[in-house]
């Protein structure tokens, strides 16, 4: 019986504790998502407490989910003994030991997802793809996706000799602005291919990317903001740069490869990890990363069709897509959780 939700008296309840906005990025948001609609279609009820940013929000609503403001410690503690769940996730990074401590008596099982810090020995499951720990189930297929990656997972894919169509997308808000660099880096490869760059919808540097994309009035940057099909166009692309939050293994889902440029100094062991797995050709923090650097692994990666190939069927074997399948099943299937 642990394994759905399925109890005659009442569903069993979720509450999620996560964030997203421009300084934080939108994975956790998107990770949130994807186990959500998990527990919903096995009649769980669901709640997302989360700081009412205007990203958040936007995102929250226009997925459907129900969720509530955080605020602070006390009143979210309160929240969540009146919500009375029978598991929750915090899928944050690194969170306050104090805090989730305060939440300890709220649930029957407590989850971390990609915490790393000292706040995850308080949970009864830690799980962490993102960025391995001890004691923690780290395994990269445990990466929670939206179910239609699953789809371009399964399709037949062909990686060409000749690259035709490069994407640039770092993540749902690159923070720091590195998409500027990348189209200026770019500008100085003789390339005769179409790119195509992704704007996340908390990318707040567009001023910066308008001067780049001016430097080089020749080339063809194709700019999209908040696409709904970015998994198709990800499938698309023959090659692509991406950042090493979730995107990552999204581009790996996909069997894309990839140049990783890092949005933050800990993605870095994100990025480091897939590579040594086969995966990704990780450049680490972007504040890090020169022009030169860039476009010299670019060029290579162009150059070397049967690298290429390698890489995407690798991602294709490390991430299916069916990861938040898997992660709610470990979820529902431990003992502290309430039949």
């Amino acid at each position: 019986m642990n394994a759905a939700c399925d109890s005659p008296a009442r569903p069993q309840r979720v509450l999620f504790r996560t964030r997203g906005n421009h300084a934080q990025g939108m994975g956790d948001l998107h990770g949130t998502w994807a186990l959500a609609a998990q527990f919903l279609q096995r009649g769980c009820e669901v709640m997302v407490l989360a700081e009412p940013d205007a990203e958040a929000v936007t995102f929250l609503d226009a997925v459907g989910l129900r969720h509530v403001p955080a605020g602070p410690p006390a009143h979210d503690h309160a929240l969540a003994r009146r919500f009375r769940p029978d598991v929750l996730v915090f899928n944050m990074l690194r969170n306050e030991p104090a805090y989730v401590r305060g939440f300890r008596h709220a649930a029957a099982l407590l989850v971390t997802v990609d915490d790393d810090g000292p706040a995850a020995a308080l949970a009864d499951l830690r799980l962490n793809p993102l960025y391995a720990v001890a004691d923690a189930l780290t395994d990269p297929a445990l990466i929670p996706l939206k179910p239609v990656f699953q789809q371009f997972n399964r399709r037949e894919r062909s990686w060409p000799a000749e690259v035709a169509q490069l994407l640039v997308t770092l993540g749902g808000a690159d923070t720091h602005g590195f998409t500027p660099r990348v189209v200026t880096a770019l500008a100085t490869l003789p390339l005769n291919i179409s790119v195509e760059i992704v704007l996340g919808p908390a990318f707040r540097h567009d001023d910066e990317l308008a001067a780049a994309l001016r430097g080089v009035p020749e080339q063809p940057f194709i700019v999209h903001r908040a696409v709904a099909d970015l998994p198709e166009r990800m499938a698309a692309a023959d090659l692509a740069i991406c950042s090493a939050g979730l995107t990552i293994f999204e581009m790996a889902c996909v069997g894309t490869p990839a140049v990783v440029l890092c949005g933050e100094p800990f993605e870095e062991q994100t990025a480091d990890r897939l590579a040594r797995l086969g995966y990704g050709c990780s450049l680490g923090f972007g504040r890090n990363v020169t022009a030169e650097m860039l476009t010299r692994v670019v060029y290579d990666l162009l150059c070397n069709p049967e690298h290429r190939r390698r890489m995407g069927q690798r991602g294709r074997l490390l991430v299916d897509g069916r990861g938040a399948e898997r992660c709610v099943a470990e979820i529902l299937s431990h003992g502290r959780v309430p039949a």
